[in-house]
């Protein structure tokens, strides 16, 4: 079928072979299952095939217009979608809204995550019926502007008592969540539960697991986690659940490789970012730490049987905003400035502010110079591609709707 497809196929099924390839090295029962995922919404698509989104606007010269050079690049998320947003603890213990998910992380032109979230909120703004991805260039304009000559962006930080619209009620509800109520989710007694969601392991992994983290905690089990994430099904991963002073914690040990952006880039980049770090987890680590405020402090990344692994425990206030709730165009853009706070902040934190030999710059003087006065042809150009992206998006998803022919239910 897929060889079928590459070679005589319309354009939009021709991006569905390439999504079929993307996905060729996965286990069978895995590719259905993330097929299967995809094939929920143009969305659930849009989450699942994040190449593509590099694969067309990586070197896109629309990035010239207001930007695209060494003094407009910024640490970006990579992977910016509404879902990539979500509550969990900071190492104060507070409870925030912010950016959640930084596998994909990369240095790059700050225009990217704004057009790969636009989309996202184009594509949300038509499952929902409500709102505007027009309201989101604007905030991010604006966001860059309150933070030009200033440090907020170093303090910013959503919790119940500074988040808007519908995320304080959402932050206070996920307060009233404890470390007990997930530990009893995840555990039978002193060990990890085993069912649909963590696989006991063989003695031989768990031993190298538990090895690889003696050093710090005292490990008391250690399982597979399955069928996690949309765009990283079939990625190694493990929840080890340690005593950590006195205190049961879980830890999240997750493979990671190289961000799907680099397959796209121009081969002196990704040289380049390549050969800056040790591993693709330690890219990871340094690109968190420069995008996030306040890093809870068992972020680290180690090598286990050559598997390159992020570590990071497992908050019990990890939770995604419930976007049915998102019920009215004012709910709807509520949300979307915050996105876009977030992002802008996050984005202006990254530049010289965290570290000087990365980018010696600060990026939100640079983003407003190269906007100008020409603000308006800055969010038309968002909103085009964010209209385009949700079009293309909406016609490939069908496309792998029709390819599966039902085999999902």
């Amino acid at each position: 079928m897929l060889l079928i497809l590459l070679a005589c196929a319309p354009q939009r099924e021709t991006r569905v072979a390439e999504v079929l390839e993307w996905n060729a090295e996965l286990p069978e029962d895995l590719r259905r299952a993330k097929y299967c995922k995809m094939a929920e919404s143009p969305h659930a698509f849009f989450r699942g095939a994040n190449h593509l989104f590099w694969e067309e606007h990586l070197e896109d010269p629309r990035l010239e217009a207001f930007g695209g050079d060494l003094r407009t690049g910024a640490w970006l998320q990579g992977d910016l979608h509404a879902l990539n947003y979500g509550s969990f603890h900071d190492d104060d213990g507070r409870i925030v809204y912010d950016l959640n998910d930084f596998d994909e992380v990369l240095v790059e032109d700050y225009q990217l995550d704004l057009w790969h979230l636009a989309i996202s909120v184009e594509l949300l703004s038509r499952e929902l019926r409500v709102g505007d991805v027009r309201a989101l260039p604007e905030a991010y304009r604006e966001s860059m502007g309150r933070f030009q000559g200033t440090d907020r962006e170093l303090q910013l930080r959503l919790d119940a008592d500074s988040a808007w619209g519908r995320v304080d009620d959402f932050l206070e509800d996920v307060e009233r969540l404890d470390r007990d109520d997930m530990l009893e989710e995840w555990t039978e007694g002193a060990e990890l539960a085993h069912d649909s969601k963590l696989e006991a392991l063989d003695d031989e992994t768990w031993e190298r697991v538990a090895a690889a983290l003696d050093h710090r905690y005292r490990v008391l089990d250690v399982a597979r986690r399955l069928d996690a994430g949309t765009g990283s099904l079939g990625v190694e991963r493990f929840y080890v659940l340690v005593d950590d002073g006195g205190r049961r914690r879980i830890l999240d040990l997750k493979e990671q490789g190289e961000p799907s952006a680099l397959a796209f880039a121009k081969p002196e980049y990704s040289d380049w970012f390549e050969g800056a770090f040790d591993s693709p987890a330690e890219r990871v680590v340094v690109g968190h730490k420069a995008l996030a405020h306040d890093v809870d402090d068992h972020l680290d990344n180690l090598e286990i049987d050559g598997l390159s692994l992020t570590v990071r425990e497992l908050s019990p206030w990890k939770k995604s905003f419930p976007l049915a709730e998102l019920d009215s165009d004012a709910r709807f853009e509520k949300l979307v400035d915050q996105w876009a706070y977030l992002a802008a902040g996050a984005h202006a934190r990254s530049d010289r502010d965290h570290d000087e030999d990365w980018l010696p710059y600060s990026l939100e003087d640079e983003v407003l110079d190269r906007i100008g006065d020409q603000s308006l042809s800055f969010d038309r150009l968002v909103v085009d591609v964010a209209i385009d992206g949700a079009d293309q998006m909406e016609a490939e998803h069908e496309a792998l709707v029709e390819w599966l022919e039902d085999s999902c239910e």
